[in-house]
């Protein structure tokens, strides 16, 4: 069994050993989850579901009528759970 070797980024990394090898898609099925419980996956969704219903869009409707910047979707997420404005420390 030979080993095999994986980047991240430019940086080489060490070796996957069998026990990491056998880890490796454990921990990326767990950040999964981790990302699914914090909402990470939501605006992908909404974009999706966003597409399927405005594909039928003429030119001149899609220059005005346009999906929610990733941004702007995050903070219309926040001012719905805690409504008004978010009180931050920084």
């Amino acid at each position: 069994m030979g080993f095999r070797f994986w980047v991240l980024g430019e940086r080489w990394r060490e070796p996957l050993t069998p026990i990491t090898h056998h880890l490796t898609p454990r921990l990326r099925d767990a950040w999964w989850w981790v990302q699914e419980y914090f909402g990470e996956h939501d605006y992908d969704r909404y974009l999706a579901d966003w597409r399927a219903r405005h594909a039928m869009l003429d030119a001149a409707a899609r220059a005005t009528h346009q999906p929610m910047t990733r941004r702007a979707f995050f903070e219309q997420r926040l001012q719905v759970k805690y409504g008004g404005t978010v009180q931050r420390c920084c």
